[in-house]
């Protein structure tokens, strides 16, 4: 799937936190490479972990796109992208379960 085709499916409203404030979502994006490839992060809000009023990374979940393909969500994808990514055949996005 395409990032056009998830937001699609995942909807791009707002939703309310806990305190009542709108929180866009998906929330933000990320953009990064890792020689060859280049990988694209939708963060969506999706839990709220202490009622401060403020948005936090946990409280995001990750939807990672490999060259322009969706490849998992979650944050054991996200660390595996970041840190590891790349084509290179010597690593892989795997299920993280």
């Amino acid at each position: 799937m395409t990032p056009d085709q998830v937001v699609k499916m995942m909807g791009d409203e707002s939703t309310s936190g806990l305190l009542g404030a709108k929180i866009n979502n998906p929330y933000s994006t990320e953009y990064f490479e890792r020689d060859p490839d280049y990988f694209f992060i939708l963060w969506y809000y999706t839990d709220v972990n202490q009622a401060d009023g403020m948005v936090t990374r946990d409280e995001l979940t990750p939807i990672i796109f490999k060259n322009g393909e969706a490849v998992g969500y979650g944050w054991n994808y996200y660390n595996q992208a970041k840190h590891y990514g790349g084509s290179n055949g010597k690593v892989r996005l795997v299920n993280p379960r």
